[in-house]
């Protein structure tokens, strides 16, 4: 095998197999050391740490730390010690794959809930009727739909008339979402 250069102390090694990568002068780097390796902090202190290892389904990264985690999660408590049994670890920033210290917090479930619908994310998130990021009716519309209902339309007439499902014009005109409208049509 060639001669390599050991990534922690410099010295030249000659590895024992394929997959080393440092010498065995006792200089292996620590877990801590592998882990913030795996994060790229070029963007300076202020800025998002992305994790460049693998990702999970939903962006976060995944990385075998003691046992596999969330590396946002490894990232606190290597920077600020154990998360408290059943808290979550929540990004300011809702960038998955950070893992800055700075753009995290702990919290609950319902922190967490509260601080994606605060920021208009998740179904529907905080945001009412046609403001919200995923409507497909307009505030006019619900109301036009609530007074055709009264006049005897179907659901499923109305929702031919607005191009969205029969139960999207039933839940508007109900009230069930398109809640901060008043008028809505309990039949």
């Amino acid at each position: 095998m060639r001669t390599q250069i050991c990534p922690t102390c410099g010295r030249e090694f000659v590895p024992t197999n394929t997959v080393q990568k440092a010498c065995s002068h006792g200089c292996q780097r620590t877990p801590a050391e592998r882990f913030w390796n795996r994060v790229d902090k070029n963007g300076g202190l202020d800025a998002c740490w992305p994790w460049t290892g693998p990702l999970t389904t939903h962006g976060y990264g995944h990385v075998l730390f003691h046992h596999v985690r969330d590396a946002h999660r490894v990232a606190w408590t290597l920077t600020n010690g154990p998360i408290p049994k059943g808290m979550h670890v929540c990004h300011h920033c809702d960038n998955p794959p950070c893992c800055n210290a700075t753009h995290l917090f702990v919290g609950t479930h319902a922190d967490n809930l509260a601080d994606m619908r605060a920021k208009g994310r998740g179904s529907g998130g905080s945001r009412p009727g046609e403001s919200a990021l995923n409507a497909r009716l307009s505030d006019a519309f619900v109301r036009e739909a609530r007074g055709l209902r009264l006049s005897g339309w179907t659901f499923t007439e109305l929702g031919k008339l607005y191009g969205v499902s029969r139960i999207t014009v039933m839940y508007a005109v109900t009230g069930r979402t398109w809640r901060h409208l008043d008028g809505a049509v309990t039949a």
